[in-house]
């Protein structure tokens, strides 16, 4: 069964307008790409844990960095096509937006267990073509983190997941720990 099953949306498998997209409510929410509605791999558990403990962590920076820590919020990566991350830190001082369309700082994505890097990669290429200068995935299951980027994914060589130009710095060993703790 689908996850859209219980939305409101009738057009779910058919191509709709951005503007239509835009006035729905998913549950949970969902992506836009290329007029197309897509599920995205939300709504469990262990994959909502790692979201908190990311968010969680990233919003203790939050106020040192003047940035907000967002969960699950919609980003217009380009005119046909809105990205929901699952956590993504923006700069207080941008504009506010119900729609993000200012490039965020970052986006982290966790990995579900229907996620592939290669799909993981075309979402990371989305957000870089829109300016978004840190990307990071992380993998709860196999308790991996990457920087990501156009390039590829790249595992930090001392363990910690940062921002550059910032104090943010996150270990992925300390993220781990805490979802050990749910």
């Amino acid at each position: 069964m689908s996850l859209l099953a219980n939305t409101d949306a009738v057009e779910l498998e058919a191509r709709i307008p951005l503007d239509l997209y835009l006035q729905r409510t998913y549950r949970p929410d969902c992506d836009y790409i290329d007029g197309e509605v897509r599920e995205r791999n939300a709504g469990y558990y262990p994959h909502s844990a790692a979201m908190m403990v990311v968010g969680t962590i990233l919003h203790e920076f939050a106020k040192a960095t003047n940035t907000v820590a967002l969960f699950s919020v919609r980003v217009r990566v380009s005119e046909d096509c809105v990205l929901v991350p699952d956590v993504c830190l923006a700069h207080r001082t941008r504009p506010r937006e119900d729609v993000i369309v200012t490039p965020p700082l970052l986006c982290v994505e966790i990995l579900a267990d229907e996620d592939g890097l290669l799909a993981m990669q075309d979402r990371v290429n989305r957000f870089v073509a829109m300016g978004v200068e840190h990307i990071w995935v992380i993998d709860q299951r196999a308790r991996y983190g990457w920087a990501a980027g156009a390039r590829g994914f790249e595992q930090p060589v001392d363990g910690a997941l940062r921002v550059a130009g910032t104090a943010i710095a996150v270990s992925i060993a300390d993220v781990f720990a805490q979802l050990d703790e749910f």
